[in-house]
């Protein structure tokens, strides 16, 4: 009876001896584990202040872009505008041109008539 009683308690030992390194390697994994929780939370902090910069950066950038369109679309808009203003007065000023034109050859002509009458009177 002893004999069996030591028997059951040096397994009894051995089981608890297991169940103690199992329950140690479950606190290294678990202490493993929160280092490795620790340092990704940790990244994420960064990656998020990164970020939050980034995104600022981008809004900026963006902000500035569509500014820069609508000012691009109205100097444009202008610029037609101006073009316009210049082909009109271009036209007219060639229109003025040549009705000057016409009538200074006009006055021309009838000088050449009325001296050529004149030279055949003469004559």
């Amino acid at each position: 009876m002893q004999r069996s009683f030591m028997l059951k308690k040096r397994e009894e030992s051995g089981y608890v001896q297991k169940k103690f390194s199992e329950v140690e390697d479950m606190e290294k994994f678990e202490s493993v584990l929160t280092e490795d929780i620790k340092k990704i939370r940790a990244q994420i902090d960064d990656i998020s202040k990164d970020y939050l910069e980034l995104q600022k950066r981008f809004d900026k950038a963006e902000k500035e872009y569509l500014e820069a369109k609508v000012e691009l679309f109205t100097k444009g808009e202008e610029k037609d505008r101006l073009v316009e203003t210049l082909r009109g007065i271009i036209e007219n000023c060639e229109s003025e041109k040549a009705k000057k034109l016409s009538q200074l050859l006009s006055k021309f002509e009838i000088k050449s008539k009325f001296m050529i009458e004149n030279k055949a009177e003469n004559k």
